[in-house]
Order: structure tokens, then sequence, then C-alpha cells
């Protein structure tokens, strides 16, 4: 949005100022202690990778002039150069979660299948590259099957962007959901919890993010469910 009297072309990008927008223009003498200002706001786009520079340099021209002057970033050394900032942003999976279901019925019992849900949505301001899932199976369950290029390597099972390509970037506001069966050992005693938690990395996290049981008050919890025998 232009101040200051000035314009927005949209063809070319530019915001132009001149003495019929704004008359202090029209005739500037050479004083140090008379500066004219200049304001634009703009929004930067979204989403954008952390990091990405965003330059921006203003060209002066007025009669005299042999050709335009061009405005500097005062925060650099360097005389003559664009302005620029680097844009600040992260993707978000804290809302992970992951839960569990038993067939035939819902109680877990010794010879069951249990089937495993996670689903986690990028709730960033930038795409998640290369995010890799590792679930680590509790040792009183064996690995039947996983959808979505899930692969189990004991006692790990594991997607990928080469699995799995969505996997290769989720952008803000993409849901991923990756599912997995399993037989529940037996024999087993009544009573044992089986604990299960996913993990989630991506580029540029520092730690893996885990899923969290969403059927609990308690914050990345694993999922957990007793057995009844």
């Amino acid at each position: 949005q232009p101040m200051d009297g000035g314009t927005f072309e949209p063809g070319t990008r530019t915001v132009r100022w001149d003495a019929q927008g704004n008359p202090a223009l029209a005739d500037l003498p050479a004083d140090p202690n008379r500066a004219i200002t200049l304001r634009f706001e703009s929004e930067v786009i979204f989403p954008l990778e952390n990091g990405t520079l965003v330059s921006n340099q203003a060209a002066i021209n007025a009669a005299g002039l042999e050709e335009p002057a061009v405005t500097d970033d005062p925060r650099t050394v360097e005389f003559g150069d664009p302005t620029t900032f680097p844009v600040i942003s992260a993707a978000d999976f804290t809302g992970a979660t992951k839960i569990v279901g038993a067939q035939p019925d819902d109680q877990f019992n010794p010879g069951d299948t249990v089937q495993y849900t996670l689903a986690f949505t990028n709730e960033g301001d930038a795409p998640a590259t290369n995010v890799i899932v590792n679930d680590v199976l509790d040792e009183n369950l064996t690995f039947i099957a996983a959808t979505d290029g899930g692969r189990f390597a004991a006692p790990t099972l594991t997607w990928n962007p080469t699995s799995t390509p969505a996997l290769a970037q989720v952008d803000p506001g993409q849901t991923v959901i990756l599912r997995f069966d399993a037989l529940l050992n037996s024999p087993i005693n009544d009573g044992t919890e089986i604990f299960n938690q996913g993990q989630i990395s991506a580029d540029g996290f520092v730690n893996a993010l885990v899923t969290d049981d969403p059927n609990t008050d308690a914050l990345d919890d694993p999922t957990l469910f007793t057995v009844t025998s």
C-alpha cells in the first residue's frame, strides 16, 4: 500500500512517486537537512522457506541527473546496495496425534490386530521438507503391514520421502495420515500396558517431534492401551 502520494503499478510491481502525487517532489533544494520520506507497506507472501532473502531498492530520477540514483541500505558497509531482510519462518507439527484401535472389537486381547493411525498437520508458516516419521514398536507387538509406503526394519517402522513422496514437502495447512497394523502377541498378562509413540523430523528440526495421545490430558505422551486377557 503506497503512502505519501505514491501509486502502485501492478504490471511492473513498481511503487511510483512524482510531483503530481506529492508536490514536495516538484522542487528539492540542495539542503542535506531537508529530507523527504516516502513510504509503502507490503505483505510478505505465504508461505516462504526460512532464510529467504527479500530485497528492495528504489531508483530516483530527476532533471539534471545523468543516470538514476539508487537507495542504499544504511545497515551495511556496502554503498548503493538494496535493502534486504531474511524471512523467519518454520514448519510446526506440534499437534501430531496417534490413536489406536483393535479388531474385531475395541478390547485389546492377545492375538488381536491392533490398528494405529498417526496424523499431523503443518501448522507453521513454512513448508517442511524431507519429513521422516519413525515408530518403534513395543516388544509385545508384531508388525503386520503399513500404508503409504511405511517400511519395517525391526523394531522400527519408517516413512520417508523415498517410500512416501508426500513427505518430500508438507506445506502449511497440509495434513498427513499414516497407518499400520500390528499383532498383539499371545500370551500376555492381563493388565499389561502397551506404549507406542511416533517421532517426526524434517530439515531444520533440531529435535524430532513426538506424537501425542489425544485421549489423555497430558501433552506429547505415548499412545497407551491395556491388555485384557
